[in-house]
């Protein structure tokens, strides 16, 4: 708990949700879902890895049993962590794309935010975008 305060408190997520120290997401127009992931530096990968899953687990009870996430159809996220860890986020059922036609919206908010909180070696790294059915995702990661 402490440490989702401290992800309050600086601000690391600009979301609507916080779901765990690493994710968080952020209702969108036409039952799109953005998804927020921290980059969570003081984590192993493997830990990074077990909070995304937990997070993702988390997500999916909620898309399922919440009714606020009752519009929701797509899942989706554009970040420099999709960039530059294409394949990682494909092992877990997204679409990777860095086709700028399907996430040209998207792509314009992600540069026109503030980018202070990316480390300098990733400030240059060109986002990529993810995205996934509700129905996907809730299949893979929603507790059976």
């Amino acid at each position: 708990m402490e440490k989702i305060k401290n992800i309050i408190e600086r601000k690391l997520l600009p979301t609507d949700i916080i779901l765990n120290e690493m994710l968080g997401c952020e209702f969108r127009q036409g039952g799109e879902l953005w998804l927020h992931i921290d980059d969570v530096r003081d984590r192993t990968i493997s830990e990074k890895l077990s909070l995304l899953k937990n997070g993702f687990k988390i997500l999916a009870d909620r898309l399922k049993s919440d009714s606020k996430f009752k519009n929701i159809k797509l899942l989706t996220g554009t970040s420099w962590i999709i960039g530059k860890n294409p394949k990682l986020l494909e092992r877990l059922g997204f679409n990777v794309t860095k086709d700028v036609e399907l996430f040209k919206e998207h792509l314009e908010e992600y540069k026109s935010k503030s980018r202070t909180r990316i480390r300098d070696e990733f400030n240059n790294l060109d986002p990529g975008h993810a995205y996934i059915s509700r129905d996907k995702f809730v299949d893979l990661y929603a507790s059976k």
